[in-house]
């Protein structure tokens, strides 16, 4: 049996107690068409024992803060890390939790979503967004030119586009490999790598009670969590290419071989203007439009 939200208390899908600055976004009213995909993954994935049983293209996980219960959309290149690190951290069951190396399969392990119960239970549901521009440009420096955990995403790009990882430029990424696929589905899953799916597929079909801008991350969650837990795990970003040193001249079409080589040599990476073009702006744009949307109906808050 797969968890309805439509099912659940209004009160909790609308976040009951909510008092905040904090900005929302409602992601209740979504294509039916969209719904249904999500139901019917939810259906699959608890017979296939996985859990996932919110829905969208990502999975959530519960984590208590300041006296609330939480539910997290867990969205890659997000400041996933940093949330990963404190989920496991500030866990009941930490210690168990691994010193180094992955926390994923931990959060897998002790923090899924995967009973009603678990919702009714939870006070906030949130999630981090991200200018998607910069996100893929993140992606691509981090994956690519760095060649952090890259594998599975190395895989996808040689079974979809036929071009080789280590010759692939951002113009490729975007045109070869994103362009063509991002709006693919098989047996009803993107067939996409999940670093590229747009963050309002992520999303469950709920209220969300802070939409988390990661621009201004620490801050954004100081309205919402205690100062001290922010502090610990959040002033730093951690997996994050925004803290190298960079060059501006235009590298859009460069094999990301090159680029790496550069970077193992003078620890420098390209600027984001330096991969993005005005013509990859916009092929970009369009291709993420339903993030753009969505972003911007939660910065009118402001």
């Amino acid at each position: 049996m797969f968890i309805d939200l439509k099912m659940i208390d209004a009160d909790v899908r609308t976040n009951r107690g909510a008092e905040t600055s904090a900005m929302s976004f409602d992601n209740t009213v979504v294509p039916l068409a969209m719904v249904k995909r999500r139901l019917e993954r939810i259906a699959k994935d608890h017979l296939r024992g996985r859990r996932r049983a919110l829905g969208g293209e990502n999975p959530h996980f519960w984590f208590y803060a300041g006296g609330h219960r939480y539910i997290y959309c867990y969205l890659y290149k997000n400041a996933c890390t940093a949330f990963r690190e404190f989920i496991a951290g500030t866990s009941p069951f930490k210690e168990s939790a691994p010193k180094i190396g992955e926390k994923i399969y931990f959060l897998d392990e002790h923090h899924p979503i995967c009973f009603e119960d678990q919702i009714r239970k939870t006070d906030r549901f949130i999630f981090v967004f991200r200018d998607p521009l910069l996100r893929i440009a993140s992606l691509y420096k981090n994956k690519f030119i760095v060649g952090d955990g890259a594998e599975g995403i190395f895989q996808s790009v040689r079974d979809l586009s036929g071009l080789s990882p280590k010759q692939l430029s951002f113009a490729d990424l975007v045109e070869d490999y994103i362009s063509p696929n991002i709006n693919k589905r098989r047996r009803g899953l993107p067939i996409i790598e999940r670093h590229f799916v747009p963050q309002r597929h992520a999303l469950a079909p709920t209220r969300y009670f802070a939409a988390l801008d990661l621009e201004d991350l620490e801050q954004e969650l100081k309205r919402i969590m205690p100062d001290e837990e922010v502090k610990r795990y959040f002033k730093s970003k951690l997996n994050s290419t925004s803290d190298y040193m960079e060059y501006h001249e235009d590298v859009s079409r460069a094999p990301a071989k090159i680029l790496s080589e550069r970077y193992e040599k003078s620890g420098e990476l390209p600027s984001d203007e330096a991969l993005i073009t005005d013509d990859l702006r916009a092929r970009i744009e369009a291709l993420y439009a339903v993030d753009a949307e969505m972003i911007r109906s939660i910065r009118a808050q402001r």
